[in-house]
């Protein structure tokens, strides 16, 4: 499966043409770290749903507060650095290129997803965790709901840097620190905060691409170096002062866990390990976008058919279940020729 651009959304495959921003795009090895990289990503984000879905049915996990804590401290800061990496690629001139080549990438399976899914929550609402009515589902482009708050996010992002890319990098990168305080420390609702919060992360990624770093990487292949995964320990550390101490150091837990991804996933590609993994790299956008559906279905399943409530088979049953099931949904879709109008390619 390939995707049009990267840029569009992080989900989306990047296509192999000259025009290509940088550097990482020049061979098939750099394309398949980054599918590694979003198969890592997205594996996290199903696991971590599947944890606070357990949560709010009270079944009981082992070691939940630190799994949890570890998993949000830097996963979804890393899906926003991601998409950064191709965010300067067909950015266009005017508005209208941009909204088209762009933005509607992003906009439109937000704005379809959100109601399918939101209408089946309200649907189904006494089924499962959600409380959400047709009030919520009627504000859903301006509180967006579940994990569709990143799309969200990304939307409003690239609108954003639609307006300043015209400034130097470190005027940019100086823009991204004060709309991280101000989405970090104003008390804005999330729907505010969430683009303010990220928007960093994005710049930072937009920033690798304009200075080669990458080549640096595969030039002294750092990913082989033991040195190069010592921000492991940073993101141990800032867990343990999260959950003893209740201290909080998002943004340098965000970058030491940026980097850790990256060192991975080129680690990944270079020796071709667990190639399952990039496949679900390749698949992510249709796993984002079904699996909180499957999930949730799963676990009533369990629970209300099978009466099975240990902490641990859901977790892998439902984890397996929210990556693997949106295989077999894509591959029906695709056969009738609706994953495009699905927004699911």
């Amino acid at each position: 499966m390939s995707f049009s651009s990267i840029a569009s959304s992080v989900f989306l495959r990047p296509s192999y043409n000259h025009n290509t921003v940088s550097s990482i795009q020049t061979t098939q090895d750099r394309i398949n770290w980054i599918d590694y990289a979003k198969g890592l990503l997205i594996i996290l984000v199903v696991f971590g749903h599947v944890l606070r879905g357990l949560h709010g049915a009270h079944i009981p996990i082992d070691n939940e507060k630190l799994m949890d804590t570890l998993i949000y401290s830097f996963h979804m800061p890393a899906f926003f650095w991601l998409s950064g990496l191709f965010l300067g690629k067909n950015m266009g001139h005017g508005f209208k290129d941009f909204y088209q080549k762009k933005l509607s990438r992003v906009l439109y399976p937000f704005l379809l997803w959100s109601l399918i899914q939101g209408s089946l929550s309200v649907i189904l609402n006494s089924m499962t965790n959600s409380s959400k009515d047709m009030h919520r589902l009627a504000f859903f482009w301006l509180y967006p709901l579940d994990q569709f708050w990143f799309l969200h996010a990304l939307v409003l992002i690239q609108v954003l840097f639609f307006l300043t890319k015209r400034f130097s990098w470190k005027t940019l990168l100086g823009i991204g620190f004060v709309f991280w305080g101000i989405g970090a420390y104003a008390g804005l609702d999330y729907p505010l905060a969430n683009p303010l919060l990220n928007y960093i992360y994005v710049v930072a990624g937009w920033l690798c691409t304009q200075y080669n770093e990458f080549e640096l990487c595969t030039k002294y292949r750092s990913y082989l170096n033991p040195l190069s995964y010592c921000p492991i320990l940073v993101i141990a550390f800032c867990a343990y002062l999260s959950i003893q101490f209740g201290i909080t150091i998002p943004l340098l837990t965000a970058l030491a866990g940026i980097f850790t991804i990256l060192q991975i996933s080129m680690l990944m590609s270079h020796f071709q390990i667990l190639p399952f993994i990039k496949r679900l790299g390749e698949h992510s956008l249709s796993i984002f976008i079904l699996h909180t559906l499957i999930i949730s279905a799963t676990r009533m399943a369990l629970q209300k058919v099978f009466h099975i409530d240990n902490g641990l088979s859901h977790e892998i049953i439902g984890t397996t279940a929210g990556l693997l099931l949106p295989f077999l949904i894509f591959s029906v879709l695709e056969k009738r020729k609706l994953t495009q109008p699905l927004f699911l390619r």
